[in-house]
């Protein structure tokens, strides 16, 4: 089972999965091969916005959760597929002036379409991540740190006005609170963390963005309710907004809270290069 578990366990079991096998995953296959997947193809228009099939995504759901490996054969089955059409296409495909760049708007460079099947397995990845964090036993933020991340945030409103310009960025008042709360979480919780808010800032890039228009406040609005949910006494209307502007913050910040060399980033076997 992957769904509805704590991280901490689900983690335990996967790795004992890959016991003699070398280096273990950081991070639930689910999240890892998804992620690999969606930045191949970060240009495409409205990712982790636009809604896949529910029942599609109920049934890849349920192959996941079925699975004896953790469903990482049933991604890889699935991506793979994808793959093969999509490297079809190009080998087929002739430039057309109607085609879609992606290849960052340079001048006389090919450009092309993505392929249906690519799209369509995208977007349900997308989809199957968001569901997968959503339904955690427990949050990655942590429901008993919500007033924690609170606090950071209204650090981060603080900080806007702020008149020290000579003041280091990472010195801020709200990225210093930010990494010690962050330095809180368990190991496994970091880690997933670093992966979601490396791939939500990276597909927020203009180099991405352009193309697939979700900008870091649209990252932050589909991506920051399945990362932290507000305790009940605590639940109003206005948390979810609040909960969205954390996320945004730290998707803006996402490089000086997980520099290149930091342990938990370089663990996770995923470049956010862009």
């Amino acid at each position: 089972k992957v769904f509805r578990r704590e991280l901490t366990d689900l983690l335990t079991d996967q790795q004992a999965l890959q016991e003699g096998e070398g280096e273990k995953d950081v991070v639930p296959f689910l999240v890892k091969k998804s992620i690999e997947f969606i930045q191949q193809f970060a240009q495409i228009e409205g990712l982790f916005r636009i809604s896949a099939s529910h029942s599609t995504l109920q049934d890849l759901k349920s192959q996941v959760d079925t699975s004896d490996d953790f469903g990482a054969s049933a991604i890889d089955l699935l991506t793979q597929t994808a793959l093969d059409a999509q490297r079809q296409h190009l080998e087929t495909a002739t430039t057309t002036t109607d085609e879609t760049s992606v290849g960052g708007g340079q001048e006389g460079e090919k450009t092309r379409k993505y392929h249906t099947t690519a799209v369509v397995v995208a977007h349900l990845l997308c989809g199957l991540l968001k569901q997968f964090l959503r339904e955690l036993a427990r949050p990655v933020l942590l429901v008993e740190m919500y007033e924690d991340w609170m606090m950071v945030l209204e650090a981060s409103e603080q900080d806007q006005n702020l008149s020290d310009v000579s003041l280091p960025l990472e010195d801020k008042p709200s990225l210093v609170m930010a990494k010690a709360v962050i330095g809180r979480l368990p190991e496994e919780h970091r880690r997933v963390l670093c992966a979601v808010l490396g791939l939500s800032w990276q597909l927020s890039q203009e180099r991405h963005r352009q193309f697939n228009k979700m900008t870091t406040t649209n990252m932050a609005t589909v991506v920051g309710p399945n990362l932290l949910r507000a305790p009940d006494a605590l639940l109003t209307p206005e948390c979810f907004g609040r909960i969205n502007s954390l996320a945004e913050f730290l998707i803006d910040n996402f490089q000086l809270l997980f520099p290149s060399d930091d342990l938990d980033r370089s663990c996770l076997g995923l470049s956010f290069d862009l």
